[in-house]
């Protein structure tokens, strides 16, 4: 797939604060209009959509989008995964329409952007749910109970994952997440 350079997201960031709904106009205008440049990095099925209803609760349905941003992006490494300039283009593009159901206040942007590691876990639309999935995973975890613990309240999830000495060690992960479902 193809995504924004490091140039062209800095000039995109100036733009969005000049008028944040410039993330509402089609990913190719914005692009065209303002001469941004694309480059080709990462390989994206482009087939699988995510699951989002017009109105309503949306994060019913993060463990399940979780799993399809982990199928859609097949071969993404951890360090791949910090690359600020993939999350915001498939925000922008790929994922658009799912991002403004989730999240229809756009004027912050920091669900299309994501500056640090904490904004890579917690606020960009589709990295945090490739987060949660790499860290579910790294649980080697079979037990729906703690599956089901790990997705159930994002505010708990977010404030473990965000916590490198708790996610470091997938062992300490999996004994937090097991007595969460004990309860």
């Amino acid at each position: 797939m193809q995504i924004l350079t490091n140039e062209s997201l800095f000039k995109l960031k100036k733009l969005f604060k000049e008028d944040f709904n410039i993330v509402k106009k089609s990913f190719n205008e914005i692009v065209n209009q303002n001469d941004l440049i694309l480059i080709n990095r990462y390989d994206l099925d482009e087939n699988i959509t995510l699951v989002y209803q017009e109105q309503g609760d949306q994060e019913k349905n993060d463990y399940t989008n979780s799993g399809l941003i982990d199928q859609s992006l097949q071969s993404l490494t951890p360090a791949d995964a910090t690359d600020e300039r993939l999350w915001t283009t498939l925000c922008l593009n790929h994922y658009k329409s799912y991002v403004l159901a989730r999240w229809p206040d756009i004027s912050d942007g920091k669900h299309f952007f994501c500056e640090g590691n904490r904004a890579l876990t917690r606020d960009n639309g589709i990295a945090r749910l490739w987060w949660a999935r790499y860290n579910l995973k790294k649980m080697n975890n079979s037990n729906n109970e703690i599956t089901s613990a790990f997705f159930e309240i994002r505010d708990r999830r977010e404030g473990i994952i965000e916590r490198p000495t708790s996610t470091a060690n997938k062992k300490v992960l999996k004994v937090i997440f097991e007595i969460i479902a004990e309860k």
